[in-house]
């Protein structure tokens, strides 16, 4: 290739593949991965960036994030403009969001509403999940249409009845079936309601209605019962499942059992369960650490990790959703309050800190779960999610000596506090690159609104059937 060809060189960089590190130079033209090369191999470009003593991963995929959310009867602090800025910050370059369907709404028409939400605000490139909240036979039977359209997953809620967003098993068993035979993964949110409601319906009778109570009226059997009826479920039509936000080590223990089994079942976790304990409830505005699945306790989170380690938990999520004090002082009634805690910037960070820097994970390891696992399971690779040539130009530089202390005010997530507030990440995202084209550096946005792209999905066969 002529080197005049090159409009990017990202040079001498430690260069973090799902199975190894190269030591090397990066080449980028036209918003593709063009060549990996040998260290200072000579190449000139447009932008040379001198990346020695770093790491060079590919960008970031956030598999659960609810930016610009309806919620109730109002909208989350931030905007597709805002939140794909803070993940931009945080390292990642594409994010997969949900298009909720509402009670009686067809399924296409909000994932048409939400695509027109999105075009031409985002920063970073975006997918879809379609959130199904209508388990009706003209739901079930547009999931066709809208695995033909690029949004090849989807995400059912086994609680929240009382919102209305619950979908019985009948329906969720006959999601699983049209899935199966469109090409869709279908995804669980697993708590059992019928427990969950019963718990909180008698706390709030006694008048016990703090916030800590939102952990005890869901305690681990609420998750694991689930998850395991979800699999069950699953596994009778011969295919695959996808779990949102693990917390348990129940759950962990459960799908561990299911791939051994030989099941396509694929789990997600998020930072905050990896790096809070429901200790936090104890404390001064525990409002503040409101999320379902509620935080659990440290055996939980060990074995969390232990599920990152041995790949029974693929991937790591933000679930970000921007809400801030106003929000969680609505009510002092636990089962009133908000559920959601803000991490799209902080997730891939929190895991190259508690992760790499500590021990707990390779880089190749870290670049599976924060990127190429999700790219792979929701029908982004070889797109997204890796550094080979022909793939997009979705780069970050890591700096494993910065070190940040996480505050409010050094993030631009748009919420007044931070769970993580005083916390110190090692290691740290300095540049971010969405298609070759830089949008964070040296600490500053210098990206352009607009930027981010709807990215197709189709999940291979594969990922998808068994038995």
């Amino acid at each position: 290739m002529n080197k005049a060809d090159f409009d990017l060189i990202i040079s001498n960089g430690k260069i973090v593949l799902p199975d190894k590190i190269v030591n090397g130079d990066l080449a980028v033209a036209k918003g593709k991965i063009a060549a990996i090369m040998p260290a200072n191999s000579g190449y000139s470009a447009n932008k040379v960036i001198n990346a020695f003593n770093k790491y060079v991963v590919p960008g970031g995929i956030d598999a659960h994030t609810h930016i610009y959310h309806e919620y109730g009867n109002f909208r989350t602090n931030d905007t597709f403009e805002t939140g794909t800025m803070a993940a931009a910050f945080g390292g990642t370059t594409t994010i997969i969001d949900f298009a909720v369907q509402k009670k009686g709404e067809s399924a296409l028409a909000a994932i048409e509403k939400r695509k027109k939400e999105i075009a031409g605000k985002a920063v970073v490139d975006y997918a879809l999940h379609s959130c199904l909240t209508d388990g009706s036979d003209s739901t079930i039977s547009e999931i066709e249409e809208i695995v033909k359209n690029g949004i090849a997953s989807f995400k059912i809620y086994m609680t929240y009845r009382k919102e209305g967003q619950m979908v019985d098993d009948g329906a969720l068993l006959a999601i699983l079936k049209e899935a199966r035979k469109c090409g869709g993964l279908v995804g669980v949110h697993a708590e059992n309601a019928a427990i969950s409601e019963y718990l909180a319906d008698k706390f709030v009778e006694q008048g016990l209605t703090a916030p800590k109570y939102h952990a005890l009226s869901t305690p681990n059997i609420v998750e694991a019962e689930a998850v395991n009826r979800a699999i069950y479920l699953a596994r009778s039509t011969g295919t695959a499942l996808y779990v949102y936000h693990l917390s348990t080590k129940e759950g962990v223990e459960l799908v561990r059992a299911a791939r051994l089994k030989g099941m396509q079942i694929y789990a997600e976790t998020c930072s905050h369960y990896l790096l809070l304990t429901d200790q936090v409830y104890e404390e001064p505005h525990p409002e503040n650490y409101l999320v379902s699945p509620p935080l659990r306790k440290k055996d939980d989170q060990t074995a969390l990790w232990s599920g990152l380690k041995d790949q029974t938990i693929s991937v790591i999520a933000s679930d970000g959703i921007a809400l801030d004090s106003k929000h969680k002082k609505k009510s002092k009634v636990f089962t009133e309050i908000p559920k959601g805690l803000a991490g799209v910037e902080t997730r891939f960070p929190l895991l190259w800190s508690e992760g790499v820097a500590k021990g707990r994970l390779t880089p190749e390891e870290f670049v599976r779960i924060v990127a190429s696992n999700p790219a792979k399971i929701f029908g982004l690779y070889p797109t997204k999610g890796c550094l080979l040539p022909g793939s997009d130009a979705d780069i970050v530089v890591i700096d494993p000596e910065k070190r940040s202390k996480l505050s409010p005010e050094n993030l631009h997530m748009k919420v007044d506090y931070s769970i993580y507030d005083g916390m110190e990440c090692i290691g740290y995202p300095i540049i971010t690159i969405c298609r070759g084209k830089i949008l964070v550096e040296q600490e500053k946005f210098v990206g352009q609104i607009g930027y981010g792209n709807f990215v197709s999905a189709k999940i291979e066969p594969e990922l998808l059937h068994y038995g």
